[in-house]
């Protein structure tokens, strides 16, 4: 064999490993993608399941707090069933109003939670309807026409909860479920 047979014949086999190599090294690239997108499948599945009890712990510290505090469920009481303040003292409404503004940050929250991709729809459907229907309950939305103006909320979360579905409500005040 002459040199430039033994050269052509290692050539050829450099190009055979070389090849190897690149083979190997796309299978083990395949490997870590895979690897890294369960891993990042998982992590979402954890932020969301996190975003959904942070969601649901958020709401259930405003009904415990309601719940636990005899003079706010009377003002609540109040307010709520008979459609207006009156009869409230001022720091009563001023309570009632603090309270409400609570439970649209909290919405607000878990809105941008949901509009980042790390909360379920099902669950800010269920809240945007909620805060829909808690600001067209007499006399939060008379409460909420002037909040809305004050700067304490996104006008991407006043757009979204104002074009959102709410429950219609029947003649005694009480929410009826959508058909």
């Amino acid at each position: 064999m002459d040199h430039q047979a033994v050269a052509e014949m290692l050539g050829n086999y450099g190009e055979f490993v070389g090849a190897i190599g690149v083979v190997v090294t796309l299978a083990y690239l395949a490997v870590q993608v895979r690897l890294s997108r369960q891993a990042t499948d998982a992590n979402t599945k954890v932020n969301r399941a996190a975003s959904a009890a942070l969601s649901q712990d958020s709401n259930a510290e405003i009904n415990k707090l309601i719940a636990s505090d005899a003079s706010l469920a009377k003002i609540m009481t109040t307010a709520l069933g008979q459609g207006s303040v009156d009869g409230l003292a001022p720091e009563e409404v001023q309570r009632l109003h603090m309270l409400s503004r609570a439970a649209l940050q909290i919405m607000e929250s878990t809105y941008f939670r949901y509009e980042e991709g790390i909360l379920d729809s099902r669950i800010w459907t269920l809240r945007r309807t909620w805060t829909k229907s808690f600001i067209e309950t007499a006399p939060i939305s008379d409460w909420w026409t002037a909040e809305r103006e004050s700067s304490c909320f996104t006008s991407e979360f006043i757009n979204e909860i104002e074009s959102g579905q709410s429950f219609a409500i029947d003649a005694s005040g009480r929410r009826k479920l959508p058909e």
